[in-house]
């Protein structure tokens, strides 16, 4: 029985040339309740491990909370002691086999209390008799916390102790830990620190270290260690191949990413598995290759033998709403349905994403309610993606502001929920008044979000800017253009085209001029939008030589523009 239930007839990779959504026929694809039902999600219930000496430790691992950088040292330590009570409770009740809590265990949960800045971690570990197991114990248990000075400061104590110098094995876990966290150049000098005492590293060693660099996006640091290891008669992994595709797809090289897939699956003899395949799935969809991503999806079942799951079916679905691929996303998610593949928040969430980039603001409200039936608490990212949707040319036969209205109330209904808004929600608000020209409306946000404690960026000031564009309002705009300078935001080249979009309007060319050599200035290049205003503005002032340089400079730049598709594809 096949794992999949579409057919490559279903979805078929097209030409590589793909079509735009303008250039198919309209085929009008409701989306309908019947479509998006779901089973509601009923939780896994939690079991209950046997209170042995090897589950006591992993409850002690496991109640180490994971906060940043910055750990709440009272916090901490009353993690700890709840840990050691529920360990300690379950042994007098006779759960599981009646075994003292393990000596590691129990200095695991001293380091876990004892997290002060003050506390001598040498004198400690002195005290104890430790082997490289309860070491390992302890170093795991500080890397779930995120302790990074302190696992360092046991990793240098081990390497000072006859016993437990160069152990591998605890250099693999601050490694792994280091780069989990974007410390990659820390978890680079253990590694050669590890060759210079001619270690003999592990296939893990050279795992956790691929992993570290595709968290730093070094791509050719990584593949330089699937090198390094052939040479070192050592057979890559699917954790070491895994290392270098994601920062190949972090890179946006995926198709060096496919590459290198294949070149696993041949060479190396390694069975894709479901995560390695999502990875590569992750690359397409971060670029919107729908087509390729569809492929995959289809050889996982029918070569590969592996089942796509949750995550396989949301990139896919992102991918297509990236192109413009609304019916192709509704496919993916109806094969989802049909395959009994569990829809989760992200699936909707990308699905309300492909109905807002084809402009189906009903479509995506159908998809939220049904998101909401089905038991799944929408997100911020989930909110922010609807408001986007009003953010469009406002629909004909409404009220004027009837739209704003109703985005107003999504936005309410957000906070209602809980969900605090950031400044990428406050922005899409303000550029939803700006597309209906109330500037006061979005001024109002503006205010709001600075009471809120958030600093508007660059795309908040922009959309108010386009706000008072809309109106002709250009002092207005100008004001917040000073607004931007005093706060230190970097105008960007949509904030000079909204800039010169209001003195157009308002038939201010001297201030349009000064605006456009401004921009110049400042190192940022006009487009075709930004030239067409200036001209527009121009021909109303009745600047006839001026207008005839700027139609120069913008068919100079239509040359440009005309050679640019070459030499992309020369490189």
């Amino acid at each position: 029985m096949s794992l999949v239930t579409f057919s490559p007839q279903t979805f078929r990779a097209r030409a590589s040339v793909p079509q735009t959504v303008a250039s198919r026929p309209s085929r009008p694809c409701p989306i309908t309740p019947k479509a998006l039902s779901v089973r509601p999600q009923t939780p896994k219930r939690a079991i209950c491990p046997s209170w042995s000496a090897r589950s006591a430790t992993a409850l002690l691992a496991a109640s180490a909370p994971t906060a940043s950088s910055g750990e709440n040292v009272k916090d901490a330590q009353g993690t700890a002691d709840r840990a050691i009570g529920k360990l300690q409770k379950g042994h007098a009740n006779g759960k599981g086999r009646r075994t003292k809590i393990a000596d590691n265990t129990y200095v695991c949960a001293q380091k876990l209390a004892d997290m002060s800045g003050e506390l001598d971690v040498g004198a400690l570990l002195d005290d104890e008799e430790l082997d490289a197991h309860k070491v390992s114990t302890i170093l795991t248990t500080l890397r779930k916390w995120r302790a990074h000075q302190r696992c360092l400061e046991v990793l240098d104590w081990a390497q000072r102790h006859p016993n437990l110098r160069k152990n591998v094995i605890h250099y693999n876990i601050v490694i792994n830990m280091l780069g989990q966290s974007g410390k990659w150049q820390q978890a680079e000098n253990l590694f050669n620190e590890l060759k210079a005492n001619s270690v003999e590293l592990q296939v893990f060693t050279y795992g956790v270290m691929s992993l570290a660099y595709a968290k730093g996006g070094h791509v050719e640091k990584a593949r330089d260690l699937l090198v390094e290891m052939k040479a070192e008669g050592l057979e890559p992994n699917e954790a070491v191949y895994g290392g270098i595709l994601s920062a190949l797809e972090r890179a946006k090289k995926v198709d060096q990413a496919r590459t290198l897939f294949d070149e696993m699956r041949e060479e190396g003899g390694l069975a894709p598995n479901v995560i390695l395949c999502n990875t590569l799935l992750g690359g397409y969809s971060r670029l919107g290759r729908w087509q390729d991503a569809q492929a995959l999806l289809l050889e996982m079942d029918t070569q590969f033998n592996v089942q796509p799951d949750t995550i396989s079916y949301s990139c896919l679905i992102s991918a297509c709403a990236k192109a413009g691929e609304f019916e192709e996303a509704l496919k993916a998610f109806a094969a989802m349905k049909a395959a009994d593949v569990p829809r989760d928040k992200v699936v909707f969430t990308a699905l309300i994403h492909a109905c807002v980039t084809a402009g189906r603001r009903e479509d995506a409200m159908a998809v939220f309610n049904a998101m909401l039936t089905a038991g799944f608490q929408p997100n911020l990212y989930t909110y922010t993606t609807l408001l986007k949707s009003f953010t469009r040319t406002p629909t004909r036969g409404l009220e004027t502001g009837a739209e704003a209205a109703e985005a107003a109330t999504l936005f309410e209904r957000m906070e209602e929920a809980g969900i605090v808004a950031d400044d990428m929600a406050y922005a899409t608000l303000v550029d939803v008044y700006a597309k209906h020209a109330d500037w006061k409306s979005a001024e109002k946000v503006v205010e709001r979000m600075k009471a809120a404690g958030l600093t508007p960026g660059v795309i908040c000031y922009t959309s108010l800017i386009s706000a008072y564009a809309r109106d002709g309002y250009w002092q207005g705009a100008c004001m917040v253009l000073s607004t931007m300078k005093k706060e230190k935001v970097k105008p960007n080249k949509r904030t000079y085209t909204a800039l010169i979009s209001a003195c157009d309007k308002a038939g201010q060319w001297d201030k349009a001029k000064e605006l456009f050599q401004e921009m110049k200035d400042v190192g940022l290049q006009a487009d075709e939008v930004t030239y067409a205003l200036l001209i527009s503005v121009c021909e109303k002032a009745g600047q006839k030589s001026e207008r005839s340089e700027l139609l120069g400079e913008q068919s100079h730049l239509h040359r440009q523009a005309a050679k640019r598709p070459e030499s992309q594809a020369s490189s």
